[in-house]
Protein backbone atom coordinates (compact mmCIF):
# COMPACT_ATOMS: atom_id res chain seq x y z
CA UNK A 1 0.00 0.00 0.00
CA UNK A 2 1.32 3.29 -0.77
CA UNK A 3 2.04 6.20 1.78
CA UNK A 4 -0.67 8.58 2.90
CA UNK A 5 1.63 11.28 1.93
CA UNK A 6 1.54 9.64 -1.94
CA UNK A 7 -2.64 10.03 -1.71
CA UNK A 8 -2.60 13.32 -0.73
CA UNK A 9 -0.14 14.55 -3.07
CA UNK A 10 -2.31 12.76 -5.45
CA UNK A 11 -5.41 14.89 -4.14
CA UNK A 12 -3.29 18.12 -4.25
CA UNK A 13 -2.65 17.08 -8.32
CA UNK A 14 -6.11 16.60 -8.76
CA UNK A 15 -7.61 19.50 -7.35
CA UNK A 16 -5.04 21.42 -9.68
CA UNK A 17 -6.51 20.16 -12.36
CA UNK A 18 -10.16 21.59 -11.88
CA UNK A 19 -11.71 24.49 -12.42
CA UNK A 20 -12.04 27.50 -9.69
CA UNK A 21 -15.19 25.99 -8.69
CA UNK A 22 -14.59 22.67 -8.36
CA UNK A 23 -14.01 20.60 -5.20
CA UNK A 24 -11.51 17.22 -5.25
CA UNK A 25 -11.92 14.78 -1.91
CA UNK A 26 -9.77 11.51 -1.05
CA UNK A 27 -12.00 8.73 -0.08
CA UNK A 28 -11.41 5.11 1.44
CA UNK A 29 -14.88 2.99 0.79
CA UNK A 30 -16.08 0.37 3.17
CA UNK A 31 -14.08 -2.50 1.42
CA UNK A 32 -10.53 0.00 1.72
CA UNK A 33 -10.76 0.92 -1.83
CA UNK A 34 -8.65 4.70 -1.97
CA UNK A 35 -10.54 7.22 -4.71
CA UNK A 36 -10.86 10.81 -5.38
CA UNK A 37 -14.44 12.27 -5.74
CA UNK A 38 -14.38 14.96 -7.71
CA UNK A 39 -17.54 17.82 -7.85
CA UNK A 40 -17.71 20.61 -10.39
CA UNK A 41 -21.14 23.41 -10.56
CA UNK A 42 -22.14 23.89 -12.92
CA UNK A 43 -21.66 20.71 -15.20
CA UNK A 44 -18.15 20.86 -17.65
CA UNK A 45 -19.24 20.52 -21.38
CA UNK A 46 -17.90 17.48 -22.91
CA UNK A 47 -14.79 18.71 -24.27
CA UNK A 48 -14.14 20.23 -20.84
CA UNK A 49 -15.04 17.38 -19.51
CA UNK A 50 -12.77 15.38 -21.37
CA UNK A 51 -9.72 17.93 -21.02
CA UNK A 52 -9.90 17.80 -17.30
CA UNK A 53 -10.08 14.13 -17.51
CA UNK A 54 -6.84 13.73 -19.44
CA UNK A 55 -5.05 16.22 -17.21
CA UNK A 56 -6.06 14.07 -13.64
CA UNK A 57 -4.79 11.33 -16.03
CA UNK A 58 -1.69 13.16 -16.82
CA UNK A 59 -0.74 14.44 -13.53
CA UNK A 60 -1.28 10.90 -11.57
CA UNK A 61 0.00 8.85 -14.37
CA UNK A 62 -1.94 6.06 -15.54
CA UNK A 63 0.29 3.42 -13.50
CA UNK A 64 -1.41 5.08 -10.25
CA UNK A 65 -4.85 4.61 -11.57
CA UNK A 66 -7.54 2.11 -11.64
CA UNK A 67 -10.25 3.41 -13.61
CA UNK A 68 -12.23 6.91 -13.41
CA UNK A 69 -16.24 6.36 -13.12
CA UNK A 70 -18.53 8.76 -13.88
CA UNK A 71 -21.71 9.39 -11.50
CA UNK A 72 -22.85 12.96 -13.43
CA UNK A 73 -20.89 13.39 -16.84
CA UNK A 74 -19.06 16.82 -16.44
CA UNK A 75 -19.94 17.69 -13.07
CA UNK A 76 -19.30 14.02 -10.82
CA UNK A 77 -17.01 11.80 -11.43
CA UNK A 78 -14.38 9.34 -9.12
CA UNK A 79 -11.22 8.45 -9.78
CA UNK A 80 -10.18 5.08 -8.10
CA UNK A 81 -6.30 4.63 -7.22
CA UNK A 82 -4.43 1.74 -7.26
CA UNK A 83 -2.94 0.71 -3.78
CA UNK A 84 0.17 -1.29 -5.08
Amino acid sequence: MKKKSEYLAFLNATKKTLPPKGKAVLKISTQGIIYIECKVRPSLSEKDFMTCINMQEKVLGKKNISEFYTEETGSHWLIYLKTK
